[in-house]
């Protein structure tokens, strides 16, 4: 029997991580211990990610101009992110390449940060 909290389970099988727009000169602009803690919890996602064989998907909203991905998270990313979306768009859903991006990953639930 499911209960009206089944639907916030997280099944790994079910599961992708999407890492939205965690940029340089984004990053840059928040307090220091914000920028800190949250690429910490970002770092712990990517390893839960990584355990539970989530596919990651990472976007950034206009590279050239705000920079790429934080460093310290760069380099967990090249090897975890199953695919990139360089956006012009607010929403990453927007962006022409998300639908096919969305469609590859195959799954249902998406922890999204």
């Amino acid at each position: 029997m499911s209960t009206a909290t089944d639907r916030y389970r997280i099944v790994p099988e079910d599961t992708a991580l999407l890492l939205v727009d965690f940029q340089e000169r984004l990053a840059a602009v928040m307090p220091q211990a914000d920028r800190h803690s949250c690429e910490r919890n970002i770092s712990l996602l990517l390893d839960v990610a990584q355990r539970q064989r989530w596919p990651v998907v990472l976007s950034e909203q206009y590279p050239q101009g705000l920079g790429p991905t934080v460093p310290g998270l760069r380099d967990l990313l090249a090897t975890q992110a199953s695919h990139r979306i360089e956006k012009m768009h607010f929403a990453t859903t927007d962006a022409p390449e998300f639908p096919a991006v969305f469609s590859a990953v195959g799954r249902r639930r998406w922890v999204v940060v």
